[in-house]
């Protein structure tokens, strides 16, 4: 039985659902986080762009529109390394935010659709609430840190979940490619306003200052980087989309100077032509582009990729001196595989084995700070084992690899009940994600990462059952115009 939308937002809703509208929106949305960055007022920017959230969730029953400012809000900010005593001055924003959701969760309700993700997402929540219990004191509990994490990556994102699945309507999937494509040119810019700002510095010293953030810029570069694959399945010469924005974004990738970037971006990279280039059915000329792109690419990287990154790629490193070049990330994957060296993942990997088998049930918990002769995190963030499985078993143990492998079955169901075009980007966005949360904490970030994965898979889940499930690019969606 199906249930008549009944539009109740504050502006018209012919106005936020007309596609030049949405064109409009993104466009300036987008050009203000530009001039922010240009100026450098990330931290009176983050203000401006929190309170343009808390106002579309007041005005609008659409929550995906408040995702283009959270999300390029996360982007500008990443270069504020360190700064919890600067933004934490701001920190009476989460009354007017946490109003302005309320009133969104209340004026605009609907029934929310149980989806199979659902369940996954409950098993975690699970699994976070109970990592570690009994270890910790309840003050321990009360902290705002620990609340943020505990309630955002547990029944806080449940709550998520169940507000985005009582809204979601299907053209809210190509609202996201879009502004996760915006996400990419954002980090585009954010690393050329780093070398133009710092030319000077180059020309001068021959090196470049400390480029801060460089993770985060790569983890949301890589879940941009399928977006333009789906842009170029639109269109019949759709492929050139590709050739010009892989290159650009790929670069930006590089250049941001994260080592999991450049090693987990280039093998998502051969990845996404190889993906694409098997989903390809209806458009040959996609797939052969997609194929000489492959060995293009592979090419390049292997003649001029060594030279480029010794000659330019030079950061002052600031824990153990000396300066970034290719040598020093060869030294440290070979450290990684020998266990010598500097490479604390390693001995992360030893102690997730040493925490699991110690606290094999709950694990040693979210909360766990025994981590902290390894390494410490700037204020505000947990001890982190900087990998996706050590986290799951180090800090949840049996529940925890219990809870996470559900989640992924039903993220998987999901997807291949509803695969198309579309459905493949989001996923292989989700898919970028959680290759760099291999090296990096990534999805234990509740924003944005992992809301962005529960909107992922609501989105998938919810999509029309009309268009039927197909691997074919060349299918168009039923709202497909709303995207172009």
């Amino acid at each position: 039985m199906s249930v008549k939308w009944v539009h109740r937002g504050l502006l018209p809703d012919k106005l936020i659902r007309n596609n030049w509208f949405k064109t409009f929106y993104s466009l300036i949305v987008f050009a203000a986080a530009v001039y922010v960055v240009y100026k450098g007022q990330e931290v009176i920017g983050a203000v401006y762009f929190a309170s343009l959230v808390a106002l579309i969730w007041v005005i609008s029953d659409d929550f995906v529109d408040s995702m283009l400012p959270l999300l390029l809000l996360s982007v500008f900010v990443t270069r504020m390394y360190n700064s919890y005593a600067r933004f934490i001055q701001y920190k009476w924003l989460a009354i007017p935010l946490g109003f302005a959701l309320l009133f969104h969760v209340i004026w605009y309700w609907r029934r929310p659709k149980i989806g199979i993700t659902f369940y996954g997402q409950l098993a975690v929540a699970v699994a976070i609430s109970v990592s570690g219990i009994g270890t910790f004191p309840l003050a321990a509990y009360l902290k705002a840190s620990s609340i943020y994490y505990i309630l955002g990556l547990g029944f806080g994102m449940v709550g998520f979940y169940l507000l985005f699945s009582s809204h979601v309507q299907d053209h809210d999937r190509h609202q996201m490619a879009r502004y996760m494509m915006l996400v990419g040119m954002m980090v585009v810019v954010c690393v050329v306003h780093f070398y133009y700002a710092n030319r000077a510095t180059y020309a001068a010293t021959g090196s470049w200052p400390a480029f801060y953030g460089e993770n985060n810029l790569a983890t949301f570069m890589m879940m941009a980087l399928p977006m333009p694959f789906w842009y170029a399945s639109k269109r019949p010469w759709g492929f050139l989309y590709v050739m010009v924005c892989i290159p650009v974004f790929y670069g930006a990738l590089v250049l941001c100077g994260s080592r999991g970037g450049m090693l987990l971006g280039t093998a998502e990279v051969f990845l996404l032509f190889i993906v694409y280039c098997i989903a390809s059915h209806g458009r040959i000329i996609n797939r052969i582009a997609y194929v000489l792109c492959f060995f293009v690419f592979g090419y390049i990287l292997y003649e001029y990729g060594p030279a480029f990154v010794t000659k330019y790629m030079k950061f002052p490193l600031l824990r153990v001196g000396g300066q970034l070049g290719l040598e020093y990330y060869f030294l440290r994957i070979q450290d990684f595989v020998t266990e010598k060296g500097i490479e604390v993942r390693t001995k992360f990997i030893a102690r997730a084995i040493t925490d699991f088998q110690s606290s094999l049930i709950v694990g040693k918990g979210i909360l766990y700070k025994g981590n902290s002769d390894l390494y410490n995190g700037v204020k505000g963030t947990m001890q982190w084992y900087h990998m996706w499985f050590p986290q799951i078993i180090g800090s949840m143990g049996l529940v925890g690899v219990a809870a996470y492998a559900s989640q992924m079955w039903c993220r998987a169901k999901a997807y291949f009940t509803h695969r198309d075009a579309l459905n493949l980007t989001l996923a292989m966005s989700a898919v970028g994600l959680w290759l760099m949360s291999q090296v990096n904490p990534g999805e234990f970030c509740p924003i944005p990462y992992a809301l962005l994965t529960v909107i992922y898979f609501v989105l998938i889940e919810n999509t029309a059952k009309e268009q039927g499930p197909t691997y074919r690019l060349d299918d168009s969606d039923a709202d497909g115009k709303s995207a172009d």
